[in-house]
């Protein structure tokens, strides 16, 4: 009997053992199933976020691309309508602008823009819109021609602008014209029978003046022409020529846009908005008031604030005291509760484990 319920013991014991493992193995399983299932869902809330930030970067950044379009095109139309001669509209200046930038493979924008600058400060060494025009295009393509980078370009034509609405070509202009466009240096040393080195002396003297400039320009023009002709064409002015017909084709919708800004109705909107924005700031304003209004008030009485909040200090201390006192009286009374179900659960499994014993004797006896 003794021997059947020692065995019986073990037996019980495996069992027992087996059951506690194939538990945690199924709560190990459920507990990784779990953290696929919430690693998965917060990558998709990731992603999710990720996504919608990108699309509302994309958004913003395109939408402030768009407008900042469109306020270059107003202005530029505001500039070209100062400076227009009144030989053509305001429209067809620009298609003239537009068809000089296609045929030097320059950006609209910045062919434009150099065009009004020549029209608003050396208009008068002109005689017309259209002269002005093939004199920037003519300079557009001896930069193609000569190599020369977007920057240099942009601090050439800069010093040309300058150096015609000054009425003549020295110093700093007459250096940059030397670096970054030799090709007009060489135009003007021809038109006026000199040697390049020469020039640095007539700059000098200020004898280099905007007719001269002009009228070499145009004197080597068929040359310029043929030379820019067998230039392969760039991805770049390929990308520039794709550009300028997008521009053309959305100035339309670009101007209805520009529009809306000047609009009265939504001129009253922003001032709707800015008062809001006013009335919100005053609030705040009164707000941080009120708390420096508060803080000074507990500085300058400090004195008897302070023992009143000790007090309470203390009230709360005496009072969490008592509460853990109270709550570790109660869990004392619930170990002794939970030691009186363990006892009637020892002695149930006391006869288990005869009951047990009986039927395996039994069973041996069989």
């Amino acid at each position: 009997i003794q021997t059947a319920r020692q065995e019986l013991a073990k037996a019980e014991s495996t069992f027992n053992q087996i059951e506690e493992e194939i538990r945690n193995a199924s709560e190990q399983q459920q507990k990784f199933n779990n953290d696929i299932r919430n690693g998965q869902s917060a990558a998709n809330g990731m992603h999710g976020a990720i996504t919608k930030i990108v699309g509302a970067i994309a958004t913003c950044v395109g939408i402030t691309k768009t407008l900042n379009l469109a306020d270059q095109i107003t202005s530029t139309k505001a500039r070209l309508d100062l400076m227009n001669d009144g030989l053509q509209t305001t429209e067809e200046l620009q298609n003239m602008i537009f068809a000089s930038a296609q045929r030097s493979r320059g950006v609209y924008l910045d062919t434009a823009a150099v065009i009004s600058k020549l029209g608003t400060l050396a208009g008068h060494a002109f005689s017309s819109n259209r002269e002005m025009i093939f004199f920037a295009e003519q300079m557009n393509k001896q930069f193609k021609i000569g190599g020369a980078s977007v920057q240099e370009q942009s601090a050439a034509m800069y010093q040309l602008t300058q150096a015609m609405a000054a009425g003549r070509l020295q110093g700093d202009e007459f250096r940059s014209i030397m670096e970054n466009a030799p090709l007009l240096a060489q135009a003007i040393a021809t038109y006026m029978g000199k040697s390049v080195g020469e020039l640095r002396e007539m700059s000098s003297e200020g004898l280099i003046t905007a007719d001269v400039i002009k009228n070499a320009m145009f004197s080597m023009a068929d040359e310029t022409n043929r030379k820019f002709s067998e230039l392969p064409i760039t991805w770049e002015q390929v990308w520039s020529s794709i550009q300028n017909r997008a521009i053309k084709v959305f100035e339309p919708v670009l101007a209805k846009i520009s529009d809306i800004a000047n609009n009265s109705n939504f001129q009253k909107f922003t001032d709707g908005l800015i008062n809001s924005l006013v009335i919100v700031a005053n609030v705040v304003t009164d707000v941080f008031n009120v708390i420096t209004k508060i803080g000074g008030f507990l500085y300058d009485n400090w004195s008897w604030i302070e023992p009143i909040i000790w007090g309470v200090v203390t009230a709360m201390i005496a009072y969490n005291a008592v509460s853990l006192i109270t709550n570790s009286l109660i869990a004392i009374q619930t170990m002794k509760d939970k030691m009186a179900v363990a006892a009637k659960m020892m002695q149930a499994g006391a006869t288990f484990t005869a009951t047990a014993a009986k039927k395996g004797f039994n069973a041996a006896l069989m």
